[in-house]
């Protein structure tokens, strides 16, 4: 298991905990965390139906990360999980945040 942590444009802290071949996404918000890999569909289905607008949110982003080219690169990576890390901070700097 392998703990990251990023900061963000507004200084917050997030940080991702991988374990075999989940990825769970943690902040000041999800102090018990989400899972964002694999999508559990349940889940999701359970935020999208929420009322509360920022746990619909999360099941947009959630969805938006197992789609398209992420989604690809998971599938590439997710049973080895050096390059599953990789692949976060890849994917976590491209969107602007850095590692701390």
């Amino acid at each position: 298991m392998q703990q990251i942590a990023f900061m963000t444009t507004n200084r917050k802290i997030i940080k991702f905990t991988i374990d075999g071949s989940k990825v769970i996404y943690y902040d000041d918000i999800w102090k018990d965390g989400i899972q964002i890999y694999p999508k559990d569909n349940n889940l999701i289905k359970r935020l999208r139906f929420s009322r509360k607008p920022n746990l619909q949110f999360m099941a947009a982003l959630i969805m938006d990360a197992n789609s398209g080219k992420d989604k690809e690169e998971y599938d590439l990576c997710k049973n080895n999980e050096i390059k599953l890390v990789e692949f976060i901070v890849r994917d976590a700097k491209s969107k602007g945040l850095l590692k701390v």
